[in-house]
């Protein structure tokens, strides 16, 4: 592994090491819709966000970790024939205000996935992901 040419350091960089995105994380509709428009922010059209994904965490020179353990990201996730639908429908649109996001439990793997690419690849914007923020509007109760 190379020291992370920022800070010149390894393990106490946060763009060297990126935490499994947690189920806790994943039911939080602030987090979803915090995740899902920086994502439609990217403008990456549906039909290239699998080869941005694996290419970015191929390119990715840390470790993905949960409980001090590294992981390795399952890519294979995203290898359905209906994977370009699901990227329209859930990443490259944002969501629209007055809705509250939720993840259907077979989206569940493949959200993680995602989300922790994204985390890897733009580590301090994630880190703001479900975090109040006093010029968005409350969240809808429902």
């Amino acid at each position: 592994m190379k020291n992370c040419k920022f800070c010149q350091t390894f393990f106490a960089c946060p763009r060297m090491r990126v935490q499994l995105v947690s189920d806790a994380k994943l039911e939080n509709p602030g987090y979803l819709r915090d995740l899902r428009n920086f994502t439609a922010g990217l403008n990456i059209s549906p039909d290239h966000w699998f080869d941005w994904l694996v290419d970015s965490y191929r390119d990715f020179q840390g470790l993905v970790i949960t409980n001090r353990k590294e992981v390795y990201l399952d890519t294979e996730v995203f290898d359905k024939q209906s994977i370009r639908e699901w990227f329209r429908d859930h990443i490259a649109k944002p969501v629209p205000a007055g809705i509250r996001p939720r993840l259907r439990e077979e989206s569940r793997e493949r959200m993680r996935v995602l989300a922790t690419i994204i985390s890897a690849r733009y580590p301090f914007e994630a880190a703001k992901f479900g975090l109040a923020n006093d010029n968005r509007p409350p969240e809808p109760n429902q």
